[in-house]
């Protein structure tokens, strides 16, 4: 009778670890994203930002779900070179030391390099910071859009006002 009771409480047990830890976990969250490189060229995907692992420096590195790098990191647009400023590990907690250095053939340079908005918003927090891109709490949510783009740092300390955009039409479309 004991080892029945032992049992049916092993199995309460588990099944309570299970759903606590099928909450813990964040929602895979579905995001629109831009990259925008230093040629102007831009690649535009919706893309999920589900947790991912990234090699820095012969470890790999846990990132984690609904963080811009997560999207950056999924969206695959060319070689990303990143640098830990903290000591990120297996644990998605771990991360938030994480620098994104090159994205392809644009490497940050002196004060010139890559940050990322969500929205209409420079983001405040490291992109794989587990606390969301401001620092909140909040990490991306489904819909939310995230430009990421290379930054020219003005004397004013600031990045140029906005990106250019060129229109060129394609051959036989008319443009009026």
């Amino acid at each position: 009778m004991r080892s029945r009771r032992s049992r049916s409480a092993a199995v309460v047990l588990l099944a309570a670890a299970a759903l606590a830890a099928a909450t813990a976990a964040p929602a895979a969250a579905t995001v629109r994203q831009m990259v925008v490189f230093r040629s102007g060229k831009s690649l535009t995907k919706d893309v999920s930002a589900r947790s991912v692992r990234v090699r820095v420096h012969r470890r790999t590195c846990a990132v984690p779900g609904r963080t811009a790098l997560a999207a950056l990191v999924r969206s695959h647009p060319g070689h990303i070179g990143l640098r830990d400023f903290g000591s990120c590990s297996r644990h998605a907690r771990d991360a938030g030391g994480l620098f994104v250095r090159s994205i392809r053939h644009d490497r940050n340079k002196g004060r010139d390099g890559w940050v990322y908005k969500v929205g209409r918003k420079a983001a405040t927090a490291g992109a794989a910071d587990p606390t969301g891109p401001f620092g909140t709490g909040r990490r991306l949510r489904s819909g939310q859009r995230v430009l990421w783009f290379y930054c020219r740092l003005s004397s004013a300390g600031s990045c140029q006002r906005a990106l250019a955009v060129r229109p060129s039409p394609e051959p036989g479309v008319l443009v009026g």
